[in-house]
C-alpha cells in the first residue's frame, strides 16, 4: 500500500509515493555530549520503480554483511513494447535525533557509497535532495542562507551559530531550527540545532526492452548499529529481562538454540557486543505480480565465532560465516532485522 504522498515537486513526489520505505534517523552530536556505547542503524533496501504492471522481478540475489550490501536483479519486460521508466534508490532520511546512528561513509552526500551497474555498464545516477519541515519544502530557504541541507554535516553547528541574529531568530520562529542551552565550562551557551529532515533519492532512466532480460547490480555500505554489551548476556550474570527477551524474539526471531548458544558464552572470559543491520525487504513486492520469481538471500555474520539471528524460514548454513535462504515466487511481508552477537576477549574490546 502506498504511503501518504509528501508534497515534493517533480520526480521525488512520484517515487516516494509508492516506495513503502520507512527509515531511521541520524545523530547530530552536541559538543557537550558524552560518548555513547550504542548506535542505531539507517535502514535501506532495494530498488523501487514507478508503478508498472509489465516489468517483472524475475530474480533477486541479495547479499548482506557488516561491510557490504550487494543486490543482483534480473528484470523482464513481459509486454510487446519497450518500456522507458525511472528506477530509483531512496536514501535513508536524515534528521536530528538524540540517539547516535551509524553512518557508513564520510561522504555527506553519498553517505552509503551507493553504486549501480546495468548490464555490466556503470550507471551515473542523479541525486535529488530536499529539505522538508513537516512536509513543507524549505530547500530554497536554506540555500538562500547557505545552510547545508544535510542536518548532520560537520559544519552545520558553526554555520548556524555564525548567522546574523535576525536570521537566527527568524529560523527559530519558523521552527526550522530550535535552541539548545548547555554549559561547556564557560557558562551557559545558546546554540541552534536543525529541525528539518533531508530526503534524497538516486534515480536514473531505464529502458526495459520487450521480452528481454535486464540485469542490475547495486551495492552500498550498510549502516551497522551496535552496542557495547548485550541485554541477552548481562555482564554481571543476572537474569535476562523478560521484556528485552520478548523484543529480541519479535524483532530478530531469537530462538531457543540461539539463546542457548548465548548462554554458553563464558562471561568471565568474553565480553559480548551486538551489531544490527536493517534491510527494507518489502519493496521487492512492488514489481509486476507482487512477487520475486527466484529469491536468494545470503547473510554473512563476518566472523565464525559470532552468532546471528534473523527472521526467515528454511535457513541453510553454507559456510563458517554465511547463511542462505531460497524462495520461489516470494512475496516479502516483513523487513529484515539482523542481530549479530560477537564474543570478544577482554583485550579485544575496543576502547
Amino acid at each position: 500500500m502506498c504511503s501518504k504522498l509528501l508534497q515534493l515537486p517533480s520526480l521525488l513526489s512520484i517515487l516516494w509515493r509508492c516506495s513503502g520505505v520507512a527509515f531511521g534517523a541520524f545523530l547530530l552530536l552536541l559538543p557537550q555530549a558524552v560518548a555513547n556505547d550504542t548506535s542505531s542503524t539507517l535502514a535501506a533496501g532495494g530498488l523501487v520503480l514507478t508503478k508498472n504492471e509489465q516489468v517483472e522481478m524475475r530474480s533477486e540475489d541479495l547479499f548482506i554483511s557488516p561491510s557490504l550490501v550487494e543486490v543482483k536483479y534480473v528484470f523482464v519486460n513481459n509486454s510487446a513494447t519497450d518500456i522507458a521508466t525511472i528506477v530509483a534508490f531512496p536514501m535513508p532520511e536524515v534528521e536530528y535525533t538524540e540517539s547516535p546512528v551509524s553512518v557508513p561513509s564520510d561522504d555527506p552526500v553519498n553517505f552509503m557509497d551507493f553504486s549501480v551497474v546495468v548490464d555490466d555498464a556503470p550507471v551515473t545516477a542523479e541525486l535529488e535532495s530536499k529539505a522538508l519541515l513537516e512536509g513543507k519544502d524549505i530547500t530554497a530557504r536554506l540555500d538562500a542562507l547557505k545552510i547545508p541541507l544535510n542536518p548532520t554535516a560537520d559544519t552545520i553547528l558553526s554555520i548556524l551559530d555564525a548567522l546574523p541574529e535576525a536570521d537566527r531568530k527568524a529560523l527559530v520562529t519558523e521552527k526550522i531550527t530550535f535552541e539548545t542551552e548547555y554549559d561547556s565550562g564557560n557558562g551557559m551557551e545558546t546554540h541552534l540545532l536543525p529541525a528539518w529532515t533531508l530526503k534524497s533519492i538516486y534515480h536514473w532512466p531505464q529502458t526495459f526492452p520487450a521480452g528481454k532480460e535486464v540485469r542490475v547490480l547495486h551495492r552500498y555500505k550498510p549502516s551497522v548499529g551496535g552496542s557495547a554489551g548485550s541485554a541477552l548476556k548481562p555482564y554481571d550474570g543476572s537474569k535476562v529481562d523478560d521484556e528485552a527477551l520478548a523484543e529480541y524474539k519479535s524483532r530478530n526471531c531469537t530462538d531457543d538454540v540461539f539463546l542457548a548458544a548465548v548462554k554458553k558464552i563464558d562471561a568471565r572470559k568474553f565480553y559480548v557486543i551486538e551489531r544490527w543491520i536493517d534491510y527494507i525487504l518489502v519493496t521487492g513486492g512492488n514489481w509486476a505480480g507482487g512477487t520475486i520469481g527466484d529469491f536468494r538471500l545470503v547473510i554473512d555474520k563476518g566472523t565464525p565465532k559470532a552468532l546471528v539471528s534473523f527472521c526467515a524460514d528454511d535457513v541453510k548454513k553454507i559456510s563458517s560465516t554465511q547463511f542462505e535462504v531460497r524462495k520461489r515466487n516470494f512475496k516479502p511481508e516483513r523487513d529484515l532485522n539482523i542481530l549479530i552477537l560477537e564474543p570478544l576477549a577482554y583485550d579485544e574490546v575496543p576502547n
